[in-house]
């Protein structure tokens, strides 16, 4: 039995996500608070059947907040806190089932797929993208490191999207941990105070990064966030 490894399709699928950050609101610079941004879950028709997939998004908040009681450091006097009582949650999870399974295998002798997950950031814009960092290309769990899985029994497979704050924010919380929350940041400072070598104070950073960030709502289209899902067949088992 030899295996040839052949490219011969790839469909692409679109997926519309609900992006949900409302963290934004609660968060508290003196009198100022920033937007909420909310959405719907829904998934373009499937037009070549050749490969029958179902994506479903099983976790589809992402949402920019204050950091977990873990993940927080302790501060006697914080000026730049979060009113909310939910915390940050930074992931979002799709699961995929192939419906022709059988077909695959027992009629094209398909052995190995791809499926890709790809996320243009400019749907974000580039002030947002100065503060938050967005996943442009993921695979499923049990992929390879090039995307590539081998079909199992059931032909269901997960995804894990991984979004995260800006490293700009990075900070020590001791115990070798760190976090990239930016209450952990601007609170290690005094408000009034300002980074040598610049003008604004700390304050006026978290006020500007936090309006920028609000942006998020108007640069996604109604507040939904545009993956493509890429399924290709990448190996059939051929008989010698």
């Amino acid at each position: 039995m030899k295996k040839s490894k052949l490219i011969t399709m790839a469909l692409s699928f679109l997926l519309t996500i609900g992006m949900v950050s409302a963290g934004f609101a609660a968060w508290v610079i003196s009198a100022d608070v920033v937007e909420e941004v909310n959405g719907t879950v829904s998934v373009d028709e499937i037009v070549d059947k050749r490969i029958d997939l179902d994506i479903t998004a099983t976790d589809t908040s992402v949402y920019f907040g204050k950091p977990s009681t873990e993940n927080t450091k302790t501060f006697t006097k914080p000026w730049f806190t979060n009113d909310d009582n939910d915390v940050e949650d930074l992931t979002m999870s799709l699961s995929f089932k192939i419906n022709n399974l059988a077909k695959l295998k027992d009629d094209f002798n398909v052995t190995k797929i791809k499926i890709a997950i790809a996320i243009d950031n400019s749907q974000f814009g580039e002030e947002v993208l100065k503060y938050i960092k967005v996943p442009t290309t993921t695979y499923v769990t049990s992929a390879d490191n090039n995307g590539v899985i081998t079909l199992n029994e059931t032909g269901t497979f997960t995804a894990t999207l991984n979004f995260d704050w800006t490293d700009a924010w990075n900070t020590d919380l001791g115990n070798g941990k760190s976090s990239r929350n930016p209450y952990n940041y601007f609170n290690s400072f005094d408000a009034n105070a300002k980074k040598e070598g610049e003008t604004d104070s700390y304050a006026t950073k978290a006020l500007n990064a936090m309006t920028a960030i609000s942006q998020l709502n108007s640069n996604l289209q109604q507040g939904n966030l545009k993956i493509v899902v890429t399924a290709s067949i990448e190996e059939f088992a051929t008989q010698s």
